[in-house]
């Protein structure tokens, strides 16, 4: 058919300038490929009929033979570049059985001259439901992890290309199915997978994540140890949250003493199509899967062949892929004995000694492991290898920050990312400088550590990592909220929300919600708290995840108590047991028993909460968690007290203070409060005030205005009644300041009134005080007002 004698082509926001080559859109150039210009061209300059299949294919793909799968996946870039999907069909109309047709109306143009900059043609993807080949247990998180990697890993054939400008379309490669009946064969779910993927990037014109990264971040995400999620909702999941071009979904079947390998390619649109690889060697069908998928995908010629992943002996290719599945799934000592065969019997192979270092540092052998490490880095260095090179540095890095030895973990870290940097592969230098980070908190350097994590959130953020970039901010939060900053936590975790939510993660979110909800019980606004607390529960709840559900119940269970909801308090931590005991989350059910003891305490059923605090003294030494000892020792002081004995108090109250670690400042001036509160029952009022002034130090570096206010007014009322007077009033400015509603702000203020004589406003005061409090009000606050209230003895 004869080609229009216009050169330009204008409709909507779009113009294409057929000589340029250049598809516009609002004057910024639309980066599409070559193949998808001539497509969409070829349709507008025939737009008055429909295209048969057959004519785009001779039109688009002259003196060639490629399959419909092909066209199909050039239409669909093609909708993706003009913002059109299969379901709008607003330019370029699916005419079934015979072809497609372009139904935009055109306008009369002229060419524009313009300096044009290149934007995104990503749309914003559908979800799709699962085929009949959908694996149930592979597990939602893998896909997001397989996914990020895919979209933000991508690494180009030349290192001059920047990564927006690389034509290779990012695959998810999910985990392989074993429909074969035959349990022996368990490692090809990993094993393949991870074959798959490597053989596909070793072509370097496809690129898919890691099989490492995948699973380290699997276990990230999901926060659990335990069993993969179920995966039904996983492939729609993936085109959802991150955008992949594509999904390769297989399982592997055994027939008549062969296997088939059966793979679908999907789209977010539309499957491209299934197909089978066959053979008498499941480790063998990997490089089969991978030529194929390159051949469909990006049309590659036998050069592009993927290389057999480490030689052409399938027994020691088997050895390897087995190796890799063992590691993968933590077993280092099984990796060890796969991966030293293929290392014996294919000593140049840099994956498999790579590997095989790795295997020996996660098995404890770290020098054995860093020796390797060090020596293929020389090797690397000599030939120029610099991705490869890149790798081994950050496997060093992790080695000697395994081994304590800091400086050498920040010189192999910094090294790696300078290469990474220079390589154009973003994703993996921001994960480094989230370790660099790690680096840094373990040796206490705060700044350095923020600093750190601010730049991987930056990278993570501008290579679209949502949930990395999530990730990252929830470790701002929690840093600023150990520095006691509270603004500062909850910028992060509002930030961590809003990406989590963009991607979809929902168990994120309800962390993230949880994490507010202790940003606002710092600051002294439990209705705020307690809000946030049922918020992170209920999304908990709805999307199926106990192990934050349980979280929400016993935050939930932390602000009643503050609000004087003790029979609501109880109520919430007793399906935060029941979640977490049914699914065995061992620190929620030691920290819940432990205040559950101390609730018990609070109502006065002391054989209850002496029963329920030696249960947490047993399941903390059995977790062997430092921290559940230290708040088991304040709890049981507390109790102790309360029982009238004030010197058991203040030994278990010292004991606890002698903790020297990082941990010591979350309960530190609960610490010292409890000892004040001792020392006061044995009439020791200048040791009393002293451990106050600690606590309120100690409370303010925490940040906790929840803690602040109740030390400073407990402060104010023991100068008040056996100190200096004239102090009083500072320490109410401060009570007030942090929290001006609390109960003990409101006694404060009403032992100030009746200290002026004013008895009225006084009993008042005292009356709001009770009812603030609640719960919460105990026989050391009916002697506090009884003090205040009762006429002063004559001197």
């Amino acid at each position: 058919m004869a080609r229009d004698s216009s050169s330009t082509f204008s409709f909507d926001e779009f113009e294409i300038h057929v000589e340029r080559r250049e598809l516009l859109r609002d004057d910024a150039a639309v980066v599409v490929e070559p193949r998808v210009f001539d497509l969409i061209v070829y349709l507008v300059e025939n737009r008055n009929s429909a295209v048969s299949k057959d004519e785009l294919l001779e039109a688009v793909w002259p003196n060639s033979y490629v399959s419909e799968t092909s066209l199909t996946r050039c239409v669909m870039k093609a909708r993706r570049a003009l913002d059109d999907d299969a379901n709008q069909q607003r330019y370029i109309r699916t005419v079934h059985s015979h072809g497609y047709r372009f139904v935009g109306d055109l306008r009369s143009s002229a060419p524009k001259k313009t300096d044009a900059v290149p934007t995104s043609d990503d749309e914003s993807p559908r979800i799709r439901d699962r085929t009949r080949y959908a694996a149930t247990s592979i597990p939602v998180l893998v896909v997001l992890l397989i996914v990020v990697g895919a979209v933000l890993n991508r690494s180009p054939s030349s290192t001059s290309v920047p990564p927006q400008s690389w034509e290779g379309s990012p695959i998810a490669v999910l985990p392989v199915h074993n429909d074969t009946g035959d349990s022996e064969l368990d490692w090809i779910v990993l094993g393949l997978m991870n074959s798959v993927i490597e053989q596909i990037s070793s072509a370097e014109v496809l690129q898919a994540i890691s099989a490492d990264d995948l699973v380290e971040g699997l276990r990230r995400l999901s926060r659990t140890d335990g069993e993969f999620p179920d995966a039904r909702v996983a492939e729609a999941a993936a085109f959802q949250q991150f955008g992949v071009e594509y999904v390769l979904d297989s399982v592997l079947l055994a027939e008549r003493g062969l296997y088939r390998l059966r793979s679908t390619i999907r789209t977010r649109d539309e499957d491209l199509g299934t197909f089978d690889v066959m053979g008498d060697d499941p480790a063998v069908l990997a490089q089969k899967l991978s030529s194929f998928v390159l051949r469909e995908l990006d049309g590659s010629s036998p050069d592009d062949e993927p290389s057999v992943s480490i030689s052409s002996d399938a027994f020691v290719n088997e050895a390897y892929v087995r190796g890799r599945d063992q590691l993968l799934r933590g077993n280092a000592s099984g990796a060890i004995d796969l991966l030293s065969v293929a290392v014996d019997q294919a000593p140049s192979s840099v994956r498999a000694r790579h590997m095989l270092a790795n295997a020996w540092l996660a098995n404890g052998e770290a020098d054995r492991a860093v020796k390797a490490l060090e020596d293929l880095q020389l090797e690397l260095q000599q030939s120029g290898a610099r991705l490869e090179e890149a790798k081994i540095l950050s496997s060093l890095g992790l080695a000697a920050y395994r081994q304590a030895r800091y400086a050498d973990a920040e010189e192999h870290y910094e090294t790696a990312i300078a290469l990474y940097s220079e390589l154009r592969q973003p994703f993996r230098e921001a994960k480094l400088w989230f370790k660099l980070a790690e680096v840094a908190g373990y040796q206490g350097n705060v700044t350095l550590e923020r600093a750190h994590l601010e730049t991987a959130a930056r990278l993570f953020s501008e290579v679209g990592g949502t949930s990395n970039s999530g990730v990252v901010l929830e470790a701002l939060a929690n840093q600023a909220m150990d520095q006691g900053d509270m603004q500062a936590a909850k910028a992060y975790f509002s930030d961590a929300l809003a990406a989590y939510r963009s991607a979809g993660l929902s168990n994120d979110e309800a962390v993230a919600v949880f994490g507010l909800s202790r940003v606002a019980q710092h600051q002294g606004d439990f209705k705020t708290a307690l809000a946030l607390a049922e918020e992170s529960r209920n999304i908990a709840r709805d999307r199926g995840e106990p192990w934050t559900e349980a979280l929400g119940w016993r935050r939930i269970g932390m602000v009643s108590i503050y609000l004087g909801r003790l029979n609501d308090a109880e109520a919430a931590f007793d399906e935060a047991l029941i979640i977490a005991r049914d699914i065995g989350a061992g620190y929620t059910i030691d920290s819940t028993v432990t205040q559950l003891a101390d609730l018990y305490r609070m109502q006065g059923r002391y054989d209850e909460a002496l029963r329920q605090i030696d249960e947490a003294a047993e399941l903390v030494e059995a977790s062997d968690i430092d921290i559940g000892r230290r708040y088991v020792q304040v709890y049981r002081g507390r109790l102790a007290r309360d029982m009238g004995d004030p010197e058991m108090a203040i030994a278990l109250a010292r004991e606890a203070l002698t903790e020297e670690g990082d941990i010591r400042r979350f309960f530190e001036a609960d610490s010292h409060y409890l000892l004040a509160l001792a020392y006061g029952d044995l009439g020791q009022t200048a040791e009393a005030i002293v451990s106050l002034k600690e606590a309120l130090d100690a409370a303010r570096r925490k940040g906790d205005e929840r803690e602040v206010a109740m030390i400073a007014a407990t402060l104010g009322i023991f100068e008040l009644a056996y100190g200096d007077t004239d102090l009083a009033p500072g320490y109410w400015g401060i009570a007030s300041e942090a929290v001006p509603d609390s109960f003990y702000t409101l006694m404060l203020e009403a032992a100030l009134s009746a200290r002026r004589g004013d008895t009225r406003e006084a009993e008042s005061l005292f009356a709001q005080a009770r009812e603030v409090a609640g719960g919460q009000w105990s026989r050391s606050h009916d002697a506090w007002q009884q003090l205040f209230t009762e006429p002063l003895p004559s001197s």
